[in-house]
C-alpha cells in the first residue's frame, strides 16, 4: 500500500466524503440562487473535490447528482443534456427540486426539457 485514497474501497471512501458535506436535509436548496447560501458552499466543496482525482471524481458524481437543484433555467437545459449524453446519470438522482424563472421565449424548450428529466429520473 501506498497511503493513496486509491487503495481505500469505494465504499469506504465515499463515506468519508459524505463526512466531510453537511447532509443535504439541513440545506435549503431553494436558497441556491444565493452564492454564499449552504447549499452552494456544499456544492462548490463537491465540484472542487471532484477535481483532485479521476477515482475521486468517480465518486463525486454520484454525491453531485443525488440531490439537484434546478433555480435557473439554463440549469434545467443542462441537466436535461447531461442526462441525454449519458443516460446513467438519471439512476443517481434522488431528489429534484425545481424553483426557476422561465423566461417566456424559452418556455416550451423548458417544459420539454423538465418533462425528460423528470421521466428519466423517476
Amino acid at each position: 500500500m501506498n497511503g493513496s485514497t486509491d487503495d481505500l474501497p469505494v465504499e469506504l471512501f465515499e463515506n468519508v466524503l459524505r463526512y466531510t458535506l453537511p447532509p443535504p436535509t439541513l440545506l435549503d436548496p431553494i436558497s441556491s440562487r444565493a452564492p454564499s447560501s449552504g447549499w452552494m458552499r456544499a456544492l462548490s466543496t463537491k465540484l472542487s473535490l471532484s477535481k483532485v482525482s479521476k477515482h475521486w471524481r468517480s465518486i463525486l458524481v454520484k454525491l453531485l447528482y443525488e440531490d439537484v437543484s434546478l433555480s435557473h433555467a439554463i440549469q434545467v437545459r443542462q441537466l436535461a443534456r447531461s442526462l441525454r449524453e449519458n443516460p446513467r446519470l438519471a439512476t443517481l438522482v434522488k431528489g429534484l427540486v425545481v424553483d426557476c424563472p422561465v423566461p417566456s421565449e424559452l418556455r416550451d424548450a423548458i417544459y420539454v426539457d423538465l418533462a425528460f428529466i423528470i421521466t428519466r429520473c423517476t
